[in-house]
């Protein structure tokens, strides 16, 4: 029933968020025709990250950025905020997945994968440094204050959200700092330790991903206290006086 009916066709074919929703759903199906040959002709893999890159461009423009003042700059950001994400975050399962094959088909696979954690960190690192940028600059646009950010259910989240990232970069700095030089050094142990230290980010970092999908489904925190402010300014009307009324059947 919810298929045959005409809300549901006049949402797709004449609003913003159905137009929208139907070119995310064509990037999808084109991706997926994109990935399904890429492992026999490798220049697929190029064309997919093109797409990947414009489905987050879809999400961007209907998010709380697309009604910002400054939209262009706020979409930018938003989009270049979600494709270091996707970057990331997205980079460390495959990570996982090649350390196990490497341990498989490769007899001293330390020095290999010492090598590795150098370039990815090298890779994160950037990720990181632009997710800092574009995040703080998303913060004020939808924060933008201490009260904002301590008595709304928004702000409350992005809190969460922060508290979340602190130990996500913690594991990142032990990866670099002190695994690399271990398995640069020949310690097998720490081949098994990068897979748990791996693991432990995927999820801290499915974590993450969760609090910004709350974010996305409620009120910033800054329109809401500019809410409250213009409902505060705004007289009450006057109590009624009691009425009484008796009638006699």
């Amino acid at each position: 029933d919810a298929l045959r009916s005409e809300a549901l066709w006049q949402v797709l074919q004449s609003t913003r968020f159905g137009l929208l929703w139907l070119v995310r759903m064509g990037l999808w199906m084109l991706l997926g025709l994109a990935l399904w040959p890429a492992p026999q002709r490798p220049a697929l893999y190029a064309f997919a990250l093109v797409l990947g890159a414009a489905l987050l461009a879809t999400q961007s423009l209907y998010s709380h950025a697309a009604a910002a003042q400054e939209r262009a700059v706020a979409l930018l950001a938003d989009w270049v905020h979600l494709l270091l994400t996707g970057l990331w975050l997205g980079g460390l399962l495959p990570f996982v997945v090649v350390i196990g094959a490497l341990r498989r088909d490769i007899p001293v696979v330390t020095p290999v994968i010492s090598r590795l954690v150098g370039y990815f960190s090298n890779y994160a690192r950037l990720c990181v440094a632009g997710l800092m940028i574009t995040g703080l600059y998303a913060g004020w646009l939808q924060v933008g204050s201490w009260a904002a950010l301590t008595t709304t259910r928004y702000g409350t989240v992005f809190l969460v959200k922060l508290l979340l990232i602190l130990p996500l970069l913690l594991l990142g700095a032990v990866n670099l700092l002190i695994t690399q030089r271990r398995l640069g050094a020949g310690q097998t142990l720490w081949v098994g330790r990068l897979r748990s230290l791996l693991g432990a980010e995927l999820v801290l970092g499915v974590a993450v991903l969760g609090a910004v999908g709350v974010m996305t489904a409620i009120n910033p925190a800054r329109n809401e206290l500019q809410q409250r402010e213009i409902a505060a300014a705004v007289p009450l009307p006057p109590t009624p006086d009691p009425f009484t009324e008796l009638q006699m059947v």
